[in-house]
């Protein structure tokens, strides 16, 4: 799979996510986010630096 990718491991009341630009080339480490506004703005701030990257 060609990137940017975003990995997301769902559990119930906290996700862990990952970024990649491209297959095996990470972007930052594994973050860990609550459930709530702020995990939320947390994984759109990565994702919005994984595109301004990429």
């Amino acid at each position: 799979m060609e990137g940017p990718i975003v990995s997301i491991d769902v559990s119930n009341g906290n996700s862990h996510y990952m970024c990649f630009i491209k297959n095996n080339k990470r972007f930052g480490k594994v973050k860990k986010i609550d459930h709530d506004i702020e995990g939320f703005k947390r994984l759109l701030e990565d994702i919005q630096k994984l595109e301004a990257e990429c």
